[in-house]
């Protein structure tokens, strides 16, 4: 597997603003050569594995950046900047990494220059918070949440899509996205220090991915039935607005 390139590191300069959003309590900070970025402590509420999740996950889907700008998604405002295949690709991905916010009152996608862009992913990957207790069976357990996606009944085929994209996750795309993770997270104390090693670290979330990854993925199936649930549902009322 070729090195992958580290993530850039930047010195912040300047404390911008407060986002009094969430338990990570982030901030916009400016830095002397980056610019401006959405800053996540790693010693707030929910402590270093929510930046693990951001980070391991943001990588598999690509793409970090502050977006100046954007504005909230809102399905009557813009859906019609969301396309199926998006919408597709992405209830798979979230059904993946087990991505509880990703609903109708906390979507989690911002609209920049026309385009849908996915934020906050701290809260996925929620079995790195007692690895003792997650067999195999438990890593490949369907996504019973999925249900409360909020672009479920937006998505195309999943089964049609299915095989592709996990093929497009191989390990080695797996390892370089966990190559990412800074060493000092994955052996942070606050995280309660469960591995020896950083490279051990990796080693258990490239398991279990690649556990989760292997057909049948019953994440999918689940999908899948709650997407027909979703589809045959009454609609939604539309939020009042003044």
């Amino acid at each position: 597997m070729p090195t992958p390139r580290s993530l850039p590191r930047h010195a912040a300069t300047r404390y911008v603003q407060p986002l009094r959003e969430g338990g990570s309590l982030p901030a916009v900070v400016d830095t002397a050569a980056g610019g401006l970025f959405v800053v996540k402590f790693r010693g707030a509420g929910q402590g270093p594995k929510a930046l693990i999740a951001e980070l391991v996950v943001g990588q598999l889907a690509r793409g970090l950046r502050y977006l100046d700008g954007a504005f909230n998604f809102d399905a009557t405002a813009a859906g019609e900047l969301i396309s199926a295949d998006f919408a597709t690709r992405l209830v798979w991905l979230d059904a993946l990494a087990t991505n509880p916010d990703r609903s109708h009152r906390n979507p989690n996608l911002l609209v920049w220059r026309r385009s849908p862009w996915l934020i906050d992913h701290g809260g996925a990957l929620y079995a790195q918070h007692d690895w003792a207790a997650v067999d195999e069976a438990r890593t490949r357990t369907p996504f019973a949440r999925i249900r409360d996606h909020v672009l479920l009944d937006r998505a195309g085929d999943l089964g049609a899509i299915d095989a592709a994209l996990a093929a497009a996750l191989s390990p080695d795309v797996i390892g370089r996205a966990l190559e990412q993770v800074p060493d000092e997270l994955l052996v942070d104390p606050i995280g309660g220090r469960e591995f020896a090693s950083a490279s051990a670290a990796r080693a258990r979330y490239r398991e279990y991915l690649e556990v989760r990854l292997r057909a049948p993925r019953d994440f999918v199936a689940e999908a899948a039935r709650a997407q027909g649930q979703a589809r045959s549902a009454p609609a939604r009322p539309l939020s009042a607005r003044r």
